[in-house]
């Protein structure tokens, strides 16, 4: 087996181990928040700090999906991985802008009890949701990109040597290996 059929060998495996990345902390996000009330300012604070905190896991999941569709050359699975990430990111924006309002909102109605935990999470939850943004803009535009078919490239020239010539080429040189003619 040629060394690209061993690395094509591997997909099935990288895709389900990229699922697993993708779904298990979602779960898990969803496990811990239920049951669900959005009317809640905490409710809704700590749900998204638990969403901003997982997405490291999330991204590698979708950049190893990315990475098997690349080798494997499924450019449909490239494209859909890339709408993904451009999903994700989006949705990660509006949930940054609503966990910075419901910070807001509960700093005050704590008061000065557990003040520097409070902020040294959300501080923390936001930092990485600020980062993971342009990660995935990243990776959903490369990854569309490299989705995209792609044009004919020409063959580069080939050297086909002379049958029975004798000769072989260098690039600075002309070696001969038996004396002809001297």
């Amino acid at each position: 087996m040629t060394r690209s059929g061993e690395l094509r060998a591997l997909v099935p495996g990288l895709y389900a181990v990229a699922a697993l990345l993708v779904v298990a902390p979602f779960a898990d996000m969803v496990g811990a928040a239920w049951p669900v009330r959005p009317t809640e300012i905490a409710w809704r604070f700590g749900s998204i700090g638990l969403g901003l905190g997982v997405v490291i896991v999330q991204i590698l999941g979708l950049s190893l999906a990315l990475a098997a569709a690349a080798v494997a050359g499924h450019r449909l699975v490239l494209r859909f991985v890339s709408i993904l990430c451009l999903l994700a990111a989006g949705a990660l924006t509006a949930g940054l802008t609503r966990f910075i309002l419901d910070y807001g909102q509960l700093r005050t109605a704590l008061g000065a009890t557990d003040l520097a935990s409070f902020d040294a999470s959300s501080f923390r939850a936001a930092l990485l949701a600020t980062l993971a943004v342009p990660v995935l803009v990243t990776l959903g535009g490369r990854g569309w990109a490299a989705g995209r078919p792609q044009a004919e490239s020409p063959a580069l020239p080939t050297y086909r040597p002379e049958p029975r010539s004798g000769v072989i080429p260098f690039p600075s040189r002309t070696f001969r290996p038996f004396s002809q003619g001297r």
